[in-house]
């Protein structure tokens, strides 16, 4: 009965320190998967990378020059700053010199960190004097109110029960036109022409002798 019950414990003790050292390793393998994630995003979004990464972006790229002595501290600073970037040397010609591509939205930064090793600040390209004239006249153009056309037949009113809307323009109807005028003329005829009132006389009789 002892042998027995010494031999169930021991079961019990190695279960749990089996159970215990497997949880271990299960904390140490999530530890180094998180840690290993970590370093993938912070790869892609700092620091070196390739290529092809660069170009499956889609966004606007820059290219500049530096040594390639200097291509390890420049690496220290884009990650430190937040800019990835992909280096790129000429094999053939031994030049020492080592072209950096890099995304236009972080010019500002690689300004500060070319500054930063001693190199000079690329200066970017400001638009042309006469560009700028065109462009605001044309706002301008686009911002001014529409000119109100002239009335070519010396600026004559017509009524509004004259007119009849066909669309958006309004245009008087020649029936209304028509009528106005012959009501006009007969109008001036009557002030012309006043009425002549005929009065009848009565015969005159004659006296009788």
């Amino acid at each position: 009965m002892n042998s027995s019950g010494e031999v169930a414990d021991l079961m019990v003790k190695e279960g749990i320190q089996i159970t215990e050292s497997s949880v271990k390793l299960m904390a140490l393998g999530a530890k180094n998967l998180a840690a290993i994630i970590i370093a993938l995003n912070e790869d892609k979004l700092q620091g070196k990378t390739s290529l092809k990464k660069m170009l499956k972006a889609e966004k606007p790229l820059c290219i500049m020059q530096i040594k390639e002595n200097d291509l390890k501290a420049f690496n220290t600073e884009s990650k430190k700053y937040g800019v990835l970037f992909t280096a790129v040397s000429d094999k053939t010609n031994n030049t020492g010199i080592c072209d950096i591509i890099t995304k236009q939205e972080d010019v500002t930064k690689l300004n500060y960190i070319m500054e930063k090793l001693g190199y000079a600040a690329p200066i970017e390209n400001t638009p042309d004097k006469e560009n700028t004239e065109v462009a605001q006249d044309k706002s301008q153009s686009k911002n001014s109110a529409p000119r109100v056309k002239e009335n070519p037949s010396g600026g004559r009113y017509t009524k509004r029960g004259d007119t009849e809307r066909m669309g958006n323009n309004s245009k008087p109807s020649v029936k209304n036109q028509i009528n106005n005028i012959k009501a006009q003329r007969a109008k001036k005829q009557a002030g012309r022409n006043p009425v002549r009132q005929h009065t009848r006389t009565a015969p005159k009789i004659k006296k009788e002798r």
